[in-house]
Parts: C-alpha cells; structure tokens; sequence
C-alpha cells in the first residue's frame, strides 16, 4: 500500500467515516468482479482484509446464492458490522473479527479476495 495505516491508533470517531467511504467503492468493485469472473458458481466468499465489507456486499448483490465471510482484524470488524448491517445483502455477510496473518482461517471457501 502507497500510505500505510495503523488501524490501532485510528480513533473509531475516524474509523468508522473512513471505512464508509472506502464501502462506495469497494461495493462497485465487488459487484464487477462478481460479474467478470461469474461467481454464481461459487456459494462461499472470503474477503480477506475487507474492512467494512464493501466488496462482498457488491458480490451477494452480484450473485444471489452467495454467502461472504469477511476476516477483518478485531476493531475493525466491530465497525464494518455496523456498515454490512445496512446493506440489503446483511443476511448473508458475516464480518469476522480475525487477524489471518497471526492464523489461518479453520472454515472452507469457494474462492478468496485479498
């Protein structure tokens, strides 16, 4: 990344508009990644590092069967729950507390973004 971020000494007062602008976009490219690739074969989704979940909620609107899980580290999770819990496609998003780097994740997926 161009500018590198700590998350942990980002105030929740900034993360949370920061997440929620980067969602606009992050939404759009999920949508046309969904298209491009045809992700209507696949049924599970893992975003890794996909903050408030912009990406897979792009996806689920893409691709009706599929479900997303989003790893996302602990804080930022809390937040980007908040930002999924508005989109349409909530029910089949889940935004996981999870620091991939540190350990795997245990459950199985169809395809992964990064």
């Amino acid at each position: 990344p161009r500018n590198h971020r700590d998350w942990n000494s980002i105030s929740d007062e900034q993360l949370r508009p920061l997440l929620g602008s980067l969602n606009g976009g992050a939404r759009l490219h999920g949508r046309a990644l969904a298209a491009t690739y045809d992700f209507s074969r696949y049924r599970r989704l893992l975003d890794v590092g996909g903050g408030g979940g912009g990406l897979a909620i792009g996806a689920c609107e893409v691709c009706v069967d599929l479900t997303a899980v989003v790893a996302e580290l602990p804080r930022v999770a809390r937040i980007g729950r908040e930002l999924v819990a508005a989109a349409e496609t909530s029910s089949r998003i889940q935004i996981m507390g999870h620091d991939i780097a540190t350990s795997p994740m245990e459950e199985l997926f169809d395809t992964a973004v990064l």
